[in-house]
C-alpha cells in the first residue's frame, strides 16, 4: 500500500513537471488575461511595483521581464512575507534550481504559498514520499500546482488524518466530516497531550505512517 501510494503521487507530480516537451509554454494563456490588480492610487502603484522590483532584483530577476498575470500576482503578494520567501529561495540555493530565466516558474513558486507551506511541502515530499533532490528540482522548474495555495490544500485534502470522532478513535480522508474508518477506542483512555493531539488530528502523509499510528493508538 505504501508503495502504491508513493508511486500515484510521485506519477501523478512528476508527470506534471516532465513533460515530452521541455520547452513548452505551460503559462501561454496568462499572455491572453487581462491583469486584475487595482491599486488605491497611482502613488500606491508606483510604490507598490518599486518594492516588488526591488525583491526580485534581490534574487536576479527583472520584474518588467514578467508577463502581465505573473506580475499582477507578485504585486498582489504580502511585500513582506514575498521578501522573506524570495530570501529563503535564494539563500537555500532553490532559485538556482527554478532557473535564473524561469520567469513564470519563480513567480508560480513565490506567489504560491507561504514560506511555512513552502518547507513542510518540501520536507513531505522528501521524508514521506521519497522523492529525491532531482524529484524536487523536476517540480519547482515546472512551477508545480502543488506550490500554489489550491494546489497545497488539495494536497493536505488527501491526507488521512487520525482524530476524535464521537469520543472515539477515527481516521478522516483530509477534511471529511464523516470518518472513513472507527475504532472501538475511547479518546478519554488516553493522556491529555495525546488527547489534544487527537482533538486536534494527526496528519499521516503515507499509508506507513498511517499504520504506525493505528497500531501505536489501537495496541
Amino acid at each position: 500500500l505504501k508503495k502504491l501510494g508513493e508511486d500515484k503521487l510521485r506519477g501523478r507530480l512528476l508527470e506534471r513537471a516532465n513533460f515530452k516537451n521541455p520547452d513548452e509554454d505551460i503559462f501561454k494563456h496568462h499572455d491572453m488575461m487581462k491583469s486584475t490588480f487595482k491599486p488605491v492610487c497611482k502613488i500606491e502603484e508606483h510604490e507598490v511595483r518599486q518594492s516588488v522590483k526591488e525583491v526580485m532584483a534581490s534574487i536576479g530577476f527583472d520584474f518588467d521581464k514578467f508577463d502581465k498575470i505573473s506580475a499582477d500576482k507578485l504585486l498582489k503578494c504580502d511585500l513582506d512575507s514575498l521578501s522573506k520567501r524570495a530570501k529563503y529561495l535564494y539563500d537555500n540555493g532553490y532559485i538556482d534550481i527554478i532557473g535564473s530565466n524561469n520567469y513564470l516558474g519563480v513567480c508560480e513558486v513565490l506567489s504560491g504559498v507561504s514560506l511555512e507551506e513552502f518547507i513542510d511541502i518540501i520536507k513531505v515530499l522528501k521524508e514521506y514520499y521519497k522523492f529525491t533532490d532531482e524529484d524536487v528540482k523536476s517540480l519547482l522548474k515546472r512551477g508545480t500546482v502543488i506550490f500554489t495555495k489550491d494546489g497545497f490544500d488539495n494536497f493536505k485534502h488527501n491526507m488521512d488524518i487520525l482524530r476524535e470522532y464521537n469520543g472515539k478513535l477515527a481516521v478522516f480522508n483530509g477534511d471529511d466530516d464523516v470518518p472513513s474508518e472507527i475504532f472501538d477506542v475511547y479518546i478519554n483512555s488516553f493522556g491529555e497531550v495525546d488527547r489534544n493531539a487527537l482533538y486536534k488530528g494527526i496528519t499521516a502523509y503515507s499509508e506507513e505512517e498511517l499504520s504506525r499510528l493505528i497500531e501505536d493508538y489501537t495496541s
